[in-house]
């Protein structure tokens, strides 16, 4: 990919999320993204044939952005903070953004709705994000316990979070839930 395409698809992305933060994900159309942008629909739908194409790539940037601030954390707190404690921020760094929930909420509804390519991208990624708890459970726990059976658990943990935090299920227990896993 070019300079100008990368920035443009940058672009693009810092639109979208202006949109969907005033209208929503559902009320989103990439017809309103490019009136954002001052672009036509036409020059859009060249960088993104669909508006869940879109969509995911904004998750998938904003997970990237949010991992690599939780690794470089980690990193610095391990030494300093117990293994329940980073859990617990991290669980909390994830569950901050009132965007991503609805964004996610809405590619897991398409996807399992039938649109194949984004469920195919959907299982490659959970791979990718399961791999990424694996080695911080490593970092954390170092050789307690079945890291591989924890960071699937981790991951199924985030989901139901992330959903419960969307319906406004109070309290979510993140303290506590650190501390389960981190045994």
């Amino acid at each position: 990919m070019g300079k100008s395409a990368k920035y443009s698809k940058d672009r693009i992305l810092n639109a979208a999320v202006r949109v969907i933060r005033r209208k929503g994900v559902a009320n989103t159309s990439l017809a309103d993204i490019a009136k954002e942008l001052g672009m036509s629909k036409g020059t859009l739908y060249y960088y993104y044939a669909s508006k869940s194409d879109l969509i995911f790539d904004l998750t998938e940037r904003h997970i990237r952005y949010i991992t690599e601030e939780i690794l470089d954390w980690v990193a610095k707190a391990k030494d300093e903070a117990s293994p329940q404690e980073i859990l617990h921020v991290v669980l909390n760094l994830l569950l901050r953004g009132n965007t991503r929930g609805p964004v996610h909420l809405y590619l897991l509804q398409d996807a399992i709705g039938g649109n194949e390519i984004l469920r195919r991208r959907f299982l490659q990624e959970y791979g990718r994000w399961r791999q990424i708890l694996r080695e911080g459970l490593e970092q954390l726990l170092g050789e307690r316990g079945d890291v591989e059976v924890r960071a699937a658990v981790l991951m199924a943990v985030i989901d139901g979070l992330l959903l419960e935090k969307l319906v406004g299920v109070r309290p979510l227990f993140l303290r506590e839930i650190s501390e389960f896993l981190t045994r």
